[in-house]
């Protein structure tokens, strides 16, 4: 069986950087999910804002915002109706930014699946 949900993405990694540089991003939309019993293979294709946090001791703290684009896929495994066991998310982001900042995040996880 096949449907199409949504998906909101908060990728948050502006806590401890080794540079002193952050990047997040706030990203929603669109996702098809292809089940096959228990397993759910899907693509997603989301929007919103990306961040970028320069947190340089010598500067004041400088925070960018542009718009953002991603790509994803990934597979969910089905435990319970309600909760899925993420066995892996791939995304491909693009910012807006003249240098043209492409992020990838990879995440792995637990998933709520709201009815």
């Amino acid at each position: 069986m096949q449907h199409i949900g949504v998906e909101g993405d908060i990728h948050y990694a502006s806590i401890i950087t080794p540079d002193d540089v952050g990047e997040d991003s706030y990203l929603i939309g669109p996702r098809f999910v292809f089940n096959k019993k228990r397993f759910a293979p899907y693509a997603k294709v989301l929007f919103g804002v990306g961040t970028l946090n320069l947190q340089f001791d010598t500067q004041p703290h400088s925070k960018t915002s542009q718009f953002a684009y991603a790509v994803g896929a990934g597979l969910d495994y089905k435990l319970t109706r309600s909760i899925n066991i993420r066995a892996f998310d791939f995304e491909y982001q693009h910012w807006s930014y003249l240098t043209g900042l492409t992020p990838i995040a990879m995440t792995v996880g637990v998933a709520y699946q709201f009815h």
